[in-house]
């Protein structure tokens, strides 16, 4: 990717912002960072995020006319990453402040992105209008919290945490295609089955042990999201 002068403005101001965001949360939330070196602390979540919305805001500057909704959305979310990981992996608790914060700041960006493929001619999403494009996401999000409460009635050891988190998870998906909706949570799945056979196999674990889910569904979506956006056609080749 070529670095031009917009591309030298966003990417410096998304690491900022996302770096932020996470040092707000890290402060406004000590119940979930007792640890001052390692992950949770202050400068590697910083660092983190600002790296992570630095690229997505790059991602966003890049692909904005031809998946303008779907890249607000996925930008939102890029500023929560790292520190929804940390949080799960550690202390097995998704915050309801971060993942509410997140799906409020994600239906702002919808809107904003769908207001814009529909007024400026020159952006015109890859999978349908503008409006199409935020009901597909809405119902996404819907369904994939609708499956994963579902699946927390069976007793598979989710939390409702999980279920908060698929909101904004589906909706980032689903903004994009309902292809990477689906994709997107078989990946989550398959990544967690991985790590749960190699941590039975190698002993470190016990048929028993819980094991956070928050990090492999984000990172399962985040990799079907990249991809589908860089592989999908863009309607100007058409």
């Amino acid at each position: 990717m070529t670095l031009d002068l917009s591309s030298w403005i966003v990417l410096p101001l998304g690491a900022i912002l996302g770096g932020a965001v996470a040092l707000f949360f890290r402060k406004k939330l000590p119940d979930y960072f007792h640890e001052s070196a390692g992950p949770s602390s202050p400068i590697f979540l910083a660092v983190s995020t600002a790296i992570v919305c630095g690229l997505a805001s790059l991602i966003a500057l890049r692909f904005f006319s031809e998946a303008g909704p779907t890249v607000l959305v996925a930008l939102v979310f890029a500023a929560v990453t790292p520190i929804l990981i940390v949080t799960d992996a550690q202390k097995h608790l998704l915050p309801n402040q971060i993942v509410g914060f997140v799906t409020v700041t994600e239906l702002a960006a919808l809107i904003a992105g769908i207001i814009a493929a529909n007024l400026v001619p020159q952006i015109s999403p890859v999978h349908g209008s503008g409006v199409a494009v935020g009901i597909r996401a809405l119902l996404g999000a819907l369904a994939f919290s609708a499956a994963m409460f579902l699946l927390t009635l069976l007793k598979t050891g989710l939390g409702l945490g999980d279920v908060k988190l698929a909101f904004p998870l589906g909706m980032m998906l689903a903004s994009q295609s309902w292809t990477a909706l689906f994709y997107g949570v078989i990946l989550g799945w398959i990544l967690a089955g991985i790590v749960a056979i190699t941590l039975l196999v190698t002993r470190r674990a016990k048929r028993d042990t819980m094991i956070a889910y928050g990090p492999y569904m984000i990172v399962g979506a985040w990799m079907v999201w990249l991809c589908l956006l860089y592989t999908s056609p863009s309607p100007r080749d058409s």
